[in-house]
């Protein structure tokens, strides 16, 4: 089980370089995810555990059976919540800043018009999927969306942690650098997609 990382297409050993890692990545966090997800629920619930004396899914029941269900969300925004983290930033006149990117929306510019801008105001984000804040309305405590004003991410899933590689990638290019933000990130996550399908293909057996 401990193997099955190791095990997935363009993986190294603790002894690699970290840097040829990244340049060589195969899979996407997201489809590493999904992967590990699907390994979790069809193969590891149902594989016997020595330490357990029985498979996880029957230890589950067990538990479930002991001190009662657990509660589920009702709804799948409900469940998303529970991902979500708190943060907070001042107002400007373009939007709310995170992570170097920019978040508005028309509810946001009306908040900004009713408030002002130079406010800072807290903020939940889901650190799975960067296309939208969770802004909290400081007099009414209501939440107001705000969308993320580079295209690829509200047409993609990105993660905080696949946009801080974005970011090394960035800092990296004097090119980008000199960008506007949303046109550098953009370029950035484009240069990232075609490495991915390159590495991909290379690593694909022959014949």
């Amino acid at each position: 089980k401990e193997n099955y990382i190791s095990d997935l297409p363009g993986a190294y050993t603790k002894d690699d370089q970290e840097k040829f890692a990244k340049r060589n990545a195969v899979l996407s966090m997201n489809k590493l995810t999904e992967l590990f997800t699907c390994w979790v629920v069809d193969i590891y619930h149902d594989d016997y555990q020595d330490r357990l004396q029985m498979t996880p899914r029957e230890k589950w029941k067990d538990c479930v059976a002991m001190h009662g269900s657990t509660r589920l969300p009702g709804s799948s925004m409900d469940l998303e919540r529970l991902l979500w983290r708190s943060k907070s930033a001042t107002l400007q006149k373009w939007g709310l800043p995170f992570e170097v990117l920019r978040f508005k929306s028309p509810a946001l510019l009306k908040l900004a018009q009713r408030i002002g801008f130079g406010v800072k105001l807290s903020f939940y984000y889901n650190p799975f999927n960067l296309s939208t804040l969770f802004v909290v309305d400081p007099e009414s405590k209501e939440i107001i969306e705000a969308q993320c004003s580079c295209s690829r991410y509200r047409q993609h899933t990105v993660t905080l942690e696949e946009h801080k590689q974005l970011r090394e990638h960035i800092n990296a290019d004097k090119r980008l650098r000199e960008m506007e933000p949303d046109e550098a990130f953009c370029r950035a996550f484009d240069f990232q997609q075609k490495e991915i399908v390159r590495a991909s293909i290379s690593c694909r057996p022959c014949g």
